[in-house]
């Protein structure tokens, strides 16, 4: 299975990449507000440490899941893989473009090899079927199958 929050992603056939699963962290956390590194945008609340325990929380359902490849959302405070807006604490100081989302963080940590790639990176058709022969290869070998 292959997570993705990107809506318009789409597979067809049988395997890996073929059961797409959309899965939105923030959504299912934090409905209601829009959560930045340092704080929502509306409160002020740091936010952080509760979408650490949130993300660890999922990771761990969704070993269950035997995943092959995840899709996530460019930036996203909770999904991005790369250049994710972090201002430093208290939300005073210059805004940095090097973070990475805290659940994005969590499943790298937890899964290390998993395929992961942002949406907007697999419109290039040449970089998506890169990726999709990595998710392949690393399903075979999750599974103990011939390469």
């Amino acid at each position: 299975m292959v997570a993705t929050n990107e809506k318009t992603f789409s597979s067809t056939g049988s395997g890996p990449g073929s059961n797409l699963s959309p899965y939105v962290p923030r959504w299912s956390w934090a409905s209601g507000f829009r959560e930045s590194r340092s704080g929502s945008e509306t409160s002020g609340y740091d936010h952080s440490q509760a979408m650490r325990e949130f993300a660890a929380g999922r990771v761990r359902e969704l070993a269950e899941f035997s995943l092959s490849g995840c899709v996530l959302k460019q930036r996203s405070p909770s999904c991005g893989l790369l250049g994710v807006p972090v201002w430093p604490g208290g939300g005073e100081g210059v805004l940095t473009f090097d973070g990475r989302g805290l659940f994005a963080a969590a499943l790298r940590d937890a899964f290390p090899e998993l395929p992961m790639e942002e949406e907007h990176r697999l419109r290039d058709p040449a970089r998506r079927e890169a990726w999709m022969t990595h998710v392949r290869a690393y399903h075979r070998r999750l599974h103990g199958e011939p390469s």
